[in-house]
């Protein structure tokens, strides 16, 4: 492997990585509205499940947002938006 297909490989991970974090973040959020949902329709059992799914994507997105160190300016925004919403929503 040459220096510029590892360079690729690395703008490549990169790249996924912010892909994913966001996706995970947006998927958490999508839980909660399930939870929401589940819940107004007294499916306890199901909004609870939902609720702990989008825990886990928020943790998750947590975990690994630290590695994610060539974030643009831009995404690390949206990603803190994201996991802002995502908290306000789990601790209500």
């Amino acid at each position: 492997m040459d220096e510029d297909e590892l360079r690729r490989l690395i703008a490549d991970n990169e790249r996924n990585l912010a892909r994913f974090l966001k996706i995970e973040a947006q998927s958490g959020l999508l839980y909660m509205r399930l939870a929401e949902t589940e819940a107004s329709l007294k499916d306890e059992e199901s909004a609870w499940r939902a609720k702990d799914h989008a825990r886990r994507a928020y943790e998750t997105v947590v975990k690994f947002l630290p590695r994610a160190k060539n974030l643009t300016a831009e995404q690390r925004q949206e990603i803190t938006d994201y996991l802002t919403a995502l908290r306000e929503l789990l601790e209500a």
